[in-house]
């Protein structure tokens, strides 16, 4: 075993001597990366191993010229491999990115300043608009303090917006959601029902719910609700008890089938019970023949044992008879 792996071992050497003598020349090392470099040298690193293993293997009969020879080339190819690597940096497979450059001061302002005068030009024209509404819901709804007062004056339209003003807040609200961009809390806006009702208390001056027609709007709101939970309530009671009652129809009719299957198995084993009975007197008369014949067939064994033995002990006299007989009438 020792020899077949000593000439693997030199048949790998010569094969791997031979390719790094290839590889390791100057032209060849020109185009190689430093982990192919790196790989190389780890190759002459085991070359140098089989070498050694080689020569353990053969002892002091082997000529020594050749492997001295193989040392030199390993030397100068481990040489050439070392300077190479020293030489060629070492480059990492991971790519690397460039953070992008951080933005100059001047257009961080620049950019602050503008979106700064667009919120401050959008929340002036929103509080403006939010005032003018109140001061008219106001004078709307007491017509009564606007007569008694001559020098009062009449609540203007609300401020007309620029185009360029009325372009930034159509992007605005693209961009931006509308609690965002308005200066009041997201709880302070208002649904559709309480914006038509707001509508509707401008133009007639809050006279509607004075005259009451929205509070028999409310008054029959809340009676048809009434009623309504009330119906809810009876289908719901209705319904339960329905289910309950179709619960305890079924439960009784599973008791009732247990009760018969109860019945049903209690006649039965009655009725199977002189069966077992007589199967038991059977199984007795069984085992009485069955010992009665045990003791017949223990008798006869022995009187077979007997006579088999008398017989034996016959045949033996009569050949020891015989024998006496011969011995006699040779002798005399």
């Amino acid at each position: 075993m020792s020899s077949a792996s000593s000439s693997h071992d030199r048949v790998n050497l010569f094969r791997l001597l031979n390719r790094l003598e290839t590889f390791s020349s100057s032209r060849s090392l020109e185009g190689k990366s430093y982990w192919d470099i790196r790989k190389l040298n780890e190759d002459a690193k085991y070359a140098r191993d089989l070498l050694d293993r080689v020569i353990r293997s053969e002892g002091d009969g082997t000529d020594s010229s050749i492997y001295d020879s193989f040392e030199t080339k390993l030397n100068k190819i481990s040489m050439s491999l070392i300077l190479a690597q020293s030489t060629t940096p070492p480059i990492s497979p991971i790519p690397t990115y460039s953070l992008p450059p951080p933005p100059s001061s001047s257009s961080s302002a620049a950019a602050r300043a503008s979106s700064a005068s667009t919120s401050s030009t959008s929340a002036s024209f929103r509080t403006a608009s939010l005032l003018s509404n109140a001061t008219r819901k106001n004078s709307l709804s007491n017509p009564t303090s606007m007569l008694s007062q001559p020098n009062a004056v009449m609540p203007s339209s609300p401020p007309v917006a620029s185009p360029e003003i009325i372009e930034k807040e159509q992007q605005e609200s693209h961009l931006f959601p509308s609690h965002s961009s308005s200066g009041l809390p997201s709880g302070t806006e208002l649904n559709p029902d309480q914006e038509v009702k707001n509508m509707r208390d401008e133009l007639l001056g809050g006279s509607w719910d004075r005259l009451g027609y929205g509070s028999e709007k409310k008054d029959a709101a809340e009676t048809d609700g009434g009623a309504r939970a009330v119906v809810g309530q009876g289908t719901v009671s209705g319904s339960s008890s329905k289910i309950q009652d179709e619960l305890t129809e079924q439960l009784a009719q599973m008791a009732a089938q247990l009760r018969k299957n109860a019945v049903h198995f209690s006649t039965s084993l009655e009725a199977e019970k002189p069966l077992l009975e007589q199967g038991a007197a059977l199984l007795e008369s069984n085992f009485s023949k069955l010992t009665g014949s045990q003791t017949r067939l223990g008798q006869v064994s022995t009187k077979g044992r007997s006579n088999t033995w008398l017989v034996l002990g016959a045949c033996l006299v009569v050949c020891l008879a015989w024998v006496w007989m011969f011995v006699i009438i040779r002798l005399t």
